[in-house]
């Protein structure tokens, strides 16, 4: 589904900017470097 991912204008977020904690922001890494076959 890499046709999907797109970026977000930051004023858009509003509130959420900004929200994730450590793990959470691994985890989008992760999931990252496997759909979009990056090497680590």
């Amino acid at each position: 589904m890499v046709e999907q991912t797109m970026a977000v204008a930051a004023h858009r977020l509003g509130d959420f900017a900004g929200r994730l904690d450590p793990a959470e922001i691994e985890e989008i890494d992760d999931a990252l470097h496997t759909v979009l076959d990056l090497l680590s």
